[in-house]
């Protein structure tokens, strides 16, 4: 992950956190101060943007996380621009940011990101529970998921107007998830449904039967039916939304997925070999 696809330096230190985290489930805030060389209280207060770090500290920083020359520059640029309280200097600073990185405020990459990852679809789905004040840490405990990588993605769904603060400084959903069908193949789909079929197996040993339902269906059908099988699913999809919106109380964030593919994929070679 390259320093230079983010505009805060904070929301980078996060995502080293998080790819850390995925990669070593122990590893947390405390993993990461040790890693950098400071007290957890300090980086803590440092990621919420309750305090800035100092030059020296940020090239300090920049050299035990072991970014190269150009990439520590950048670093160092981005605290230098979050750091200073003179609006023109901040805005020069900010100048040299698009120039240093021209693509910086593209949201497309965060778009993918979010429809990649199944964990932007459950905090948008969780902040419409019934009773539930949802923040960063009540989210990570209700999703099961390390609160660093829910609070990346609640910077991710604010920073596209997806999701916004209340006057109690609970979070709240603005816009509804979003509906993404593709026919063609698509990285950030896939990546979606690997992820939530990978849920979907920890359900079976998780999970009690009262809690989920699970069932299928194997026959055989004409290739030209496909198109028909598509309309049924987003028909069953349309039907279940309706039904979940009639829920007087909403206390559980459920995922629903429908797995419709071909078992017998080596029958068109066979037939061309006949033929």
């Amino acid at each position: 992950m390259s320093i230079q696809t983010h505009q805060s330096y904070r929301t980078y230190l996060r995502n080293v956190m998080s790819e850390k985290a995925q990669r070593n489930p122990k590893f947390s805030l405390r993993a990461m101060a040790l890693l950098l060389g400071v007290a957890p209280s300090f980086l803590s207060t440092v990621l919420k943007g309750d305090k800035n770090l100092s030059f020296e500290m940020a090239n300090r920083f920049a050299e035990k996380l072991g970014l190269n020359d150009s990439d520590r520059d950048y670093f160092c640029l981005l605290v230098q621009k979050e750091a200073t309280k003179d609006p023109n200097l901040r805005e020069s600073l900010a100048e040299k940011v698009r120039l240093a990185n021209p693509n910086h405020t593209d949201l497309s990459v965060e778009h993918f990101k979010v429809i990649s990852n199944p964990l932007h679809f459950s905090i948008l789905s969780a902040t419409t529970l019934t009773g539930f004040e949802a923040t960063a840490k009540s989210l990570a405990h209700a999703l099961a998921v390390p609160q660093v990588e829910v609070e990346l993605a609640l910077e991710r769904l604010e920073s596209l107007e997806m999701i916004e603060k209340n006057e109690r400084g609970f979070y709240e959903k603005v816009k509804a998830n979003p509906r993404v069908v593709s026919q063609s193949p698509n990285q950030a789909l896939r990546k979606f449904h690997r992820e939530t079929l990978t849920k979907a197996i920890d359900s079976l040993e998780t999970q009690s039967p009262q809690e989920k339902v699970i069932g299928s269906e194997t026959f055989t059908i004409d290739e030209s039916q496909i198109e028909d099988f598509r309309k049924l699913a987003d028909e069953f999809f349309d039907r279940a939304l309706l039904l979940a919106k009639k829920s007087k109380k909403k206390t559980q964030v459920y995922h629903l997925g429908i797995q419709f593919f071909n078992l017998s994929p080596n029958l068109k070679s066979s037939k061309r070999k006949k033929s």
